[in-house]
């Protein structure tokens, strides 16, 4: 029983639809475990098309390969390359070695398909080294070898896997007769080993060397010369085909290696392809920053969360009484509540300031001339009792206190008015006498009051009212006989992500109008996320174009490594093995990508909140990356490197493999 049978094998290529060139015609041949056998012939008889028959990388064939007694023909792509990587080592005319790999890097390849550790696998291979003499250059680069040394490392690429049939394809077309001889040598040594050795050549002094030798010509054998009277062993049982187990830890080195091969174009595409990602971060940092500073605000009080509730005016002509009290609590639900104010106010036309001046507000109305009453609920937040608000006295934590809150812009008009310098902390405490209108039905009223100032608070837009605690304002509004009208009612719930519910539920009775800031925020904040939105859209057209131009990278890879990936598919490495290799590349450029427009949007980001700072120091910071967007932006580089590795996967499953190592 022989080790591997060749059955009539006939094999044409098409020249077009109607012509055909015989390649193979009939080829019958029978070869024995531990042989050293070669194919002699001229070039274009055939020979390299019949090892790749052989060998299982070529199977668009008539006739029967048995290798074993187990036919080629029954065996699907994946089971031929298992094939291939557990019984065949190769060995190419051009080397086939991996120009950018070490030789010790081009040694291991096959070897990370075999599932074991990378020190086993190293000591292995640094093993095989020193049975062709080349351990000493183990960390060299295989472009500075010579042809022979060149080919002792593809002959110890092809024993990794302790293959039972060498073949090798004009192992020493390109070598000096040295080491011709050195070749020749070591592939003696394999068959004294039990190993199988088939050499293609068309010199004549190899055939003094090997057992037998088998001519070709014009696709056909004529003529078996037997040199050698050796008796052959019958071949061993087939090893079981194991299956590729290539770890991902070894798919990654092959593909950094190659992406550190082409490093300067990766780098250029990389950063090219960061500028969308720019963007994208850019947009989303600087709209979570906004939106940040605004929920801050609202969850500090500078954006009060409550519902100010008034009469329709063109629903109901009359005046906010216990009756619609009680409709909005029991509408909103008592156990929603978290307090319910009244609050009321009076308007100053005169101000007297003890021992400094007077103004009159007769003519005109400032917003400080409207006096308002503080919460009985001294945890609300108002200028009052909000620390960075308060520019003199103290803050506001009784609703019995006695005195007014003045604004400074009531501080600035009233020095303009005198031709004074006071400051805010000179007028504390001094008196202060009003007069004070009410508007009613048959004219206005007027009366007076007498306090003294405990408080001056900011207004930088001008548009703050005075204030004064609900317990002395209704007294001077008793003493002078004003009616005390509620303007309206101020609510806050417990939850204020509530409001909005709540205001459509008042809002669904005419007679009233709910209104609330944060709805006024909740505006601005979907305004925010629509310009973001938009932005991110723009951004995303550089980050399509950037994966457009990935994919070609990728595919001009895929055709410069077309002999490379002929040679891998040849040595055990399935198409799936092959596309983690170029998927990893991809994801190599894009993570770079991401890493790059990090720093960069973070760099311009931290600029944009130096500026913004400088501007206005009560911001902290409009740009925040927060962990979502970075994560949104990571799974989108993990996308990109899937789309961007699809086209060429697809190519590289188009690949066969004996083509491949003919590419030029």
């Amino acid at each position: 029983m022989s080790i591997l049978s060749v059955k009539n094998i006939k094999k044409s290529y098409s020249i077009n639809e109607k012509e055909e060139e015989k390649v193979l015609d009939g080829i019958n041949l029978d070869v024995h475990d531990g042989e050293f056998l070669a194919l002699l012939g001229p070039s274009g008889c055939g020979k390299s098309t019949l090892l790749n028959i052989i060998s299982g990388l070529d199977t668009d064939y008539e006739g029967e390969v048995l290798y074993k007694g187990m036919s080629l023909k029954f065996l699907n792509d994946h089971e031929l390359t298992d094939f291939r990587k557990n019984n065949i080592g190769f060995v190419f005319q051009n080397f086939n070695l991996i120009s950018h790999m070490s030789v010790l890097e081009n040694v291991m390849i096959p070897m990370y398909l075999n599932g074991k550790s990378h020190s086993e696998n190293k000591t292995k291979a640094l093993e095989l080294l020193d049975s062709v003499d080349l351990k000493k250059y183990a960390d060299k680069n295989v472009k500075n070898l010579s042809g022979g040394q060149k080919q002792r490392v593809a002959i110890a690429r092809a024993l990794t896997n302790n293959p039972e049939l060498i073949i090798a394809d004009e192992p020493t077309g390109s070598l000096d007769s040295k080491s011709q001889n050195r070749i020749l040598e070591i592939l003696e040594g394999l068959t004294q080993q039990g190993k199988t050795v088939i050499v293609v050549t068309h010199n004549e002094e190899i055939t003094e060397r090997v057992d037998t030798v088998v001519k070709l010509r014009d696709g056909k054998i004529v003529e078996v010369e037997q040199k050698s009277d050796r008796s052959f062993t019958e071949p061993k049982i087939p090893k079981k085909i194991r299956k590729n187990r290539f770890n991902f830890i070894s798919m990654l080195k092959i593909a950094f290696s190659n992406f550190m091969q082409r490093k300067w174009r990766n780098v250029m595409i990389s950063i090219a392809t960061s500028i969308g990602l720019t963007g994208i971060l850019l947009s989303l940092g600087l709209g979570n920053g906004i939106v940040k500073i605004i929920e801050q605000d609202m969850e500090g009080g500078k954006i009060p969360s409550q519902i100010q509730i008034s009469l329709n005016n063109q629903q109901s002509s009359g005046i906010i009484n216990k009756n619609d009290l009680t409709y909005i609590k029991n509408k909103v639900g008592q156990e929603k509540i978290k307090y319910f104010e009244t609050p009321f106010g009076m308007r100053m036309i005169e101000v007297e300031v003890e021992d400094v001046g007077n103004a009159d507000y007769t003519d005109t109305t400032p917003n400080y001339s409207q006096v308002v009453s503080l919460y009985d609920n001294t945890s609300i937040k108002v200028p009052s009792n909000t620390k960075d608000s308060i520019l003199a006295g103290k803050e506001y934590q009784d609703p019995k206190e006695e005195g007014i809150t003045l604004t400074e812009s009531f501080l600035k008009d009233f020095n303009k008015m005198n031709k004074k310098n006071l400051t805010a902390e000179s007028i504390i405490g001094k008196k202060l006498k009003g007069v004070i209108v009410e508007s009613t039905s048959e004219g206005e009223k007027t009366g007076t009051f007498s306090t003294k100032i405990i408080r001056i608070v900011k207004d930088e837009t001008e548009e703050e009212n005075s204030y004064m605690a609900p317990v002395e304002m209704n007294q001077i509004i008793t003493r002078n006989k004003f009616e005390k009208n509620i303007p309206y009612f101020i609510l806050e719930l417990k939850e204020p992500s509530e409001n909005k519910q709540v205001m459509e539920q008042i809002n669904s009775n005419k007679k009233y109008v709910a209104i609330s800031q944060t709805a006024v925020v909740d505006i601005i904040i979907n305004f925010i996320k629509i310009i973001q939105g938009l932005l991110i859209f723009m951004s995303t057209q550089a980050v399509i174009v950037s994966i457009v131009m990935i994919g070609i990278v990728m595919y001009i890879n895929v055709i410069e490594r077309t002999r490379e990936i002929g040679v891998m598919k040849a040595i055990g490495y399935r198409n799936r093995d092959i596309n983690m290799i170029f998927t990893s590349e991809s994801a190599f450029i894009t993570l770079l990508s991401l890493l790059l427009a990090t720093l960069f949007a973070s760099f311009i980001g931290f600029g944009i909140n130096e500026i913004v700072a400088m501007k206005a120091k009560e911001i902290s910071s409009v740009f925040m990356l927060d962990i979502v967007a970075v994560g949104g932006t990571v799974i989108l580089a993990i996308v990109m490197s899937l789309f961007s590795a699809s086209v060429p996967i697809m190519k590289v499953g188009k690949l066969d493999p004996a083509t491949s190592l003919r590419y030029e």
